[in-house]
C-alpha cells in the first residue's frame, strides 16, 4: 500500500479516536452523571404528606425494584409525557418484579385524576404531592424536558440510577441491567 493512501486511515483512525475520547469526556460531566454520582446510594424518602389516589396504592416498596417519577399535574404538555410511560412499563416489567409510582403535584386530587383519566393512565400508581414537598427535596427532577424525573430505587429506597426510561434509550437500559 502506498504513504499516500494510509495518510487518510490514519487521520480517519484518530478523528475516530479523539471523537470518543470527547464523547466520553461529555458522558463523564454531563449533567446526569453528576446527579447520579451526588445522589445514588442515598436513601429516597418520601413525603408523609403525599396523598394516594387510590386507596389499595402501597408506599412501602413491595417489589425488589421501584421506579418512582414525578410530574407537574399543572401542565397538559406533561400529561402527554406521563403518557409515554404506557409503553415502558411493559418493557420494565418483563425484566424484574418492579412496581411503579408517580408523584404529581397539582391544584387538587379531582383534577389529577380527571387528568388521568383524560389521558387513560391508570390512578393505580399515583400519588398527589398536595405541598411540592417531593418535588422541593428533589428539585432536579423538575429539570426541563423532564431528564432526570425518575428514579430506581431497591427495597430498601437506596437510590439505583436517575434519568428518564421514557426519552432516553440509554437510561431504559441502565434500569434494566441494573435490576437484572
Amino acid at each position: 500500500m502506498n504513504k499516500s493512501r494510509i495518510l487518510p486511515i490514519v487521520i480517519i483512525i484518530n478523528l475516530l479516536f479523539a471523537g470518543c475520547v470527547k464523547y466520553s469526556k461529555q458522558n463523564k460531566d454531563s449533567p446526569l452523571t453528576k446527579i447520579n454520582e451526588k445522589w445514588m446510594d442515598e436513601q429516597l424518602v418520601l413525603p408523609l404528606s403525599l396523598e394516594r389516589l387510590k386507596d389499595s396504592l402501597p408506599i412501602k416498596n413491595v417489589k425488589p425494584y421501584t421506579i418512582i417519577a414525578f410530574y407537574n399535574g399543572n401542565c397538559s404538555a406533561c400529561y402527554l409525557e406521563l403518557h409515554k410511560w404506557k409503553k415502558v412499563i411493559p418493557q420494565l416489567s418483563k425484566v424484574n418484579q418492579v412496581e411503579f409510582k408517580f408523584i404529581l403535584t397539582g391544584p387538587s386530587k379531582p383534577f389529577l385524576q380527571y387528568n388521568l383519566e383524560e389521558i387513560d393512565f391508570s390512578i393505580d400508581f399515583v400519588f398527589y404531592d398536595k405541598n411540592d414537598e417531593f418535588i422541593n427535596h428533589y428539585n432536579y427532577m423538575n429539570s426541563a424536558g423532564y431528564l432526570f424525573s425518575s428514579l430506581l430505587v431497591n427495597r430498601d429506597n437506596d437510590i439505583l440510577s436517575i434519568g428518564n426510561p421514557t426519552i432516553s434509550n440509554d437510561d431504559l437500559i441502565r434500569f434494566i441491567k441494573l435490576m437484572e
